[in-house]
């Protein structure tokens, strides 16, 4: 009940109302069921019964149908809103926050669980029809005879006692099966991100595929078979109960002679009719266990749950004039009882209009260190100061907003947007792929590339031109020069970079391309999660490369 409660936060009316329509359908079905006793044991049947049984009929249709299409309908337009809602809450969700829980999990999360959901308030029809046709159904036995009546309650409790081992047993088996999923998904991500990997050697295709793949799907259908056992061994239970509570009447009216052959045929008629609703209703625990089980995962992602801030965003700051990161540290959680990375104590100092570059080896922390700067991590001890104001929760996406990045693992969106928001001006995005030699491998129509699949080197510019078309005061590139070739790696230090330089853009280039060392205003050295300025290598360079940069430097002006 949490799940549907939590879901229809805003359609409560509509949902009470479906549920009216659902008791009123049961009241006529019930009606219908006494209509046709009385009938059948009179003596004359007149015109005016029949009529009147017609109308009961058809009244069950009409209300059957409005409390069932309401449902549904509603159904639908919660699992809507639940795929916008999760959607929005990962949009605002944490780059740290996202980075931990990995991508197969949110992957499983926005298809499997909402499509778990979505079942689950489908079959949602079948379980109110059926809990209301029981309520009114019991109601009418119990004022038709009151032993049959207690010995239809005591064999309910002994079949809902039974049920609800089972269901829990079921319950659990699909907590397990929804664990596995996750793994499961992972493993799909390797069998398509590893593609190449997996084509070039039969050894490692086979060995994935025994090794990795198999157990994680054997797993998943052990557990499924196990709790779909465990469902239709409640299904058959419930059935069969139902038949045990006729057989039971009958006997204690043969044993005791309780009740009259009417009443007791009134009685079997009743409960056969139950069969139906209750069927569906018992059909649908399933879905509605998944859902629930389903909703949980998500809640365990403990997404952003916050709305956006109220009021439009400030303008960003032209004139900033120093970026600080002052005594900043960031620790990554342990696992499997190793100590995680950490990186710090930082202190940093970035200048508006100064061209810098960040060197260091692999696993030194240059990518942390890059997400820390740019606000995409938060410090957890220090503070990061830029335009004379201290970086917290309540400014952090006016901070980001002066931020253009290209990371290693960029995702390169075809729609192309300005400062604004807004479809560029044609003329300077064709003027962006003549500059960076793409002018024969993409065209643009309607603000829309027409292309992402190149290769990786001109997919970067591609990232490239997107960061240049945002026009952000502050470009930060994650070893972008790369994949490049020789020959454009070579325009992109003598020639982009200054250009950037020259229109007031500030950039941080993250690199290892020591023969343009000296195109750099400073470099800095990150080692071990520590930044420290890397005089040895300028002074490895002649002095009129050293100064070069210095010379073509213009200076900031607000």
């Amino acid at each position: 009940m949490t799940l549907v409660w939590t879901l229809l936060k805003g359609n409560t009316f509509k949902f009470l109302t479906a549920i009216l329509l659902s008791a009123l359908s049961a009241g006529a079905g019930v009606a219908v069921i006494a209509m046709i006793s009385r009938v059948s044991s009179a003596d004359v049947i007149t015109g005016q019964d029949v009529a009147l049984l017609f109308v009961l009929i058809f009244l069950l249709f009409g209300l059957s149908f409005f409390s069932q299409a309401m449902l549904t309908s509603l159904g639908h337009h919660v699992v809507y809103r639940l795929r916008l809602h999760l959607s929005q809450r990962v949009l605002k969700t944490s780059v740290e926050r996202i980075d931990q829980l990995g991508q197969p999990a949110i992957l499983a999360a926005l298809t499997k669980d909402v499509t778990s959901i979505s079942q689950a308030f489908n079959s949602l029809p079948f379980v109110v029809y059926g809990a209301a046709v029981l309520l009114c159904c019991y109601g009418y036995l119990l004022q038709l005879s009151l032993p049959f009546f207690l010995c239809t309650l005591v064999m309910t409790i002994l079949a809902v006692v039974i049920a609800r081992q089972l269901m829990s047993a079921s319950r659990q088996l699909k907590r397990e099966v929804r664990e596995n999923d996750d793994q499961l998904y992972d493993r799909y991500s390797g069998l398509l991100l590893g593609r190449n990997e997996l084509k070039l050697s039969r050894q490692r295709r086979s060995s994935f595929f025994s090794n990795s793949l198999k157990p994680i799907v054997s797993k998943a259908l052990g557990l499924e078979v196990k709790a779909d056992r465990y469902t239709v061994l409640n299904g058959s239970w419930v059935n069969t109960s139902i038949l045990l509570l006729i057989a039971s009447i009958i006997l204690i009216h043969s044993l005791f002679g309780v009740g009259t052959k009417e009443q007791l045929t009134t009685f079997a008629l009743t409960i056969l009719y139950l069969r139906s609703p209750l069927a569906g209703m018992i059909g649908s625990l399933p879905s509605l266990i998944l859902g629930s089980v389903a909703y949980a995962k998500v809640q365990q992602l403990a997404l952003h749950e916050g709305t956006d801030a109220v009021g439009e965003l400030p303008e960003p700051e032209t004139c900033w004039q120093s970026l600080q990161m002052k005594n900043v540290t960031y620790q990554y959680p342990s696992e499997s009882g190793e100590p995680g990375f950490g990186v710090g104590p930082i202190d940093f100092e970035l200048q508006q209009g100064e061209l810098v570059f960040w060197v260091g080896g692999n696993g030194s922390g240059k990518s942390t260190c890059a997400r820390l700067v740019t606000g995409l991590y938060t410090p957890h001890t220090g503070k990061i100061v830029f335009a004379g104001q201290e970086i917290d929760e309540g400014n952090r996406d006016w901070f980001l907003s002066h931020f253009s990045v290209v990371f290693a693992d960029f995702y390169l969106f075809k729609q192309l947007i300005n400062e604004s928001g807004e479809r560029p001006d044609s003329a300077l995005v064709e003027h962006y792929l003549n500059a960076l030699s793409l002018e024969q491998k993409v065209t643009v129509s309607d603000g829309e590339l027409s292309t992402t699949k190149l290769s990786q080197g001109q997919r970067k510019r591609l990232a490239l031109l997107l960061a240049y078309l945002e026009n952000r005061s502050i470009i930060l590139l994650d070893e972008w020069a790369a994949d490049q070739d020789p020959a454009f790696r070579k325009v992109f230090y003598t020639e982009l970079l200054p250009e950037l330089k020259a229109r007031g853009k500030t950039v941080i280039a993250i690199t290892h391309d020591d023969h343009y060392f000296y195109m750099a205003d400073k470099i800095y050295r990150i080692d071990q999660g520590h930044i420290m300025v890397d005089d040895e290598t300028a002074h490895d360079y002649p002095s009129h490369l050293q100064n070069h940069t210095a010379d073509e430097k213009e200076d900031v002006t607000c």
